[in-house]
């Protein structure tokens, strides 16, 4: 599948997830509350080595990462439990700062939503899967490591449910890290 399908798959799942009408009757709850959900996206369609990673400029047009952003707002997610990093914002330092600081807000019983939209690469020797972020070179190091994401996930949040997407390639690095942690 095309990271792009991929993406509106996803995209899909998460608003149906999310916006589901509640009908198992008038006392029933709705699963999710915005008022207790943090979100952190990291959206990137051009890098500072694009010589290394090739931009994607038809995707600028309509930026579902952006869409996904206002998504969360419009439905009540406060502004101060959404942090949306785009292109040139989202530095290796910045994206592991902000998600750290955002996570150590959380609460008990609270939901994280964290997407990934941009280039993916995996060490075929090492197995192990990174995000180019806006500065990442032609190190893995350079790039955001997907056991990064679960570290912090581990160490720093502090609520009951985890939602990770991404629209990359190798995407299922987020899902085959979590069979074995």
């Amino acid at each position: 599948m095309r990271c792009g399908a991929w993406l509106l798959t996803a995209m899909g799942l998460l608003c149906r997830w999310f916006a589901a009408p509640v009908r198992a009757g008038d006392d029933a709850e709705l699963d999710w509350d915005p008022e207790t959900t943090t979100v952190f996206i990291v959206g990137i369609l051009e890098w500072e080595r694009g010589d290394l990673y090739s931009p994607f400029p038809a995707a600028m047009i309509d930026r579902r990462d952006e869409q996904l952003a206002d998504f969360f707002r419009e439905a009540g997610v406060p502004d101060d439990r959404l942090v949306y990093l785009q292109d040139a914002e989202a530095t290796k330092d910045r994206i592991k700062k902000e998600l750290i600081e955002l996570l150590d807000e959380t609460d008990e019983g609270e939901t994280v939503v964290i997407y990934f939209a941009g280039h993916g690469y995996r060490d075929d020797d090492s197995g192990e899967t990174w995000f180019a972020c806006y500065d990442a070179g032609d190190e893995n190091e350079s790039g955001w490591a997907v056991k990064e994401i679960y570290d912090a996930v581990e160490n720093h949040f502090s609520g009951d449910r985890t939602m990770l997407l991404a629209d990359c390639c190798h995407p299922g690095a987020l899902d085959a890290l979590a069979l074995i942690t």
